[in-house]
């Protein structure tokens, strides 16, 4: 009688986290600690992050964290290409400046605005009757505001409240914001 053996299933590779975060992270390491160390890193880390996909255990489909895992399969395979030579304090160092940098603010930024826009409009919408929800559907996305500017009373204010309890107001620091995260105390050990 034969006996069935359990198969975990495997993350499924996606060459596009590579293509997008080894650039910009080879950059900084370029530009913080030379050309020979980046050349081992990045030569080397592509395979080995292959070989870290492989092995890893899927995490479910449509699983927000998924992307979390590439990114980091990306950063831990150059590091680990270095073999010592880039340390984890050089590797904090090369994400600092990347988080710093002018693309990533200007993402960041981006979202938070998406978030007002959106929060505004959902609040907006709480006043409007069934007819007139059915009629904003049929409004192009990018008429939105301005069809509910002329429809809902008050319009303008609840956008003003939505900018300061997301403190709009404040000048949004990518740095402090990223120097805070729990990444900035990972431990190679």
């Amino acid at each position: 009688m034969a006996t069935t053996q359990h198969v975990e299933p495997k993350l499924p590779y996606e060459g596009k986290f590579w293509m997008l975060v080894a650039p910009p992270v080879r950059h900084y390491i370029k530009k913080l600690y030379g050309s020979e160390l980046t050349r081992k890193a990045y030569k080397g880390g592509k395979p080995l992050y292959r070989e870290l996909i492989d092995r890893a255990p899927a995490i479910g489909a449509g699983n927000p964290m998924a992307t979390n895992l590439y990114l980091a399969c990306v950063v831990f395979a150059m590091w680990k290409a270095c073999d010592g030579e880039l340390t984890p304090d050089m590797v904090r160092e090369v994400l600092r400046a990347l988080f710093a940098s002018r693309v990533v603010r200007s993402a960041t930024v981006m979202e938070w605005r998406e978030e007002i826009r959106c929060r505004t409009l959902e609040r907006a919408c709480v006043s409007l009757s069934a007819r007139e929800l059915g009629a904003l559907g049929a409004v192009p996305r990018g008429e939105r505001e301005r069809w509910l500017e002329s429809r809902c009373p008050g319009y303008g204010r609840i956008a003003e409240e939505v900018r300061r309890e997301m403190g709009a107001a404040k000048v949004f620091d990518c740095r402090t914001a990223h120097s805070q995260s729990h990444f900035w105390t990972w431990d190679a050990n």
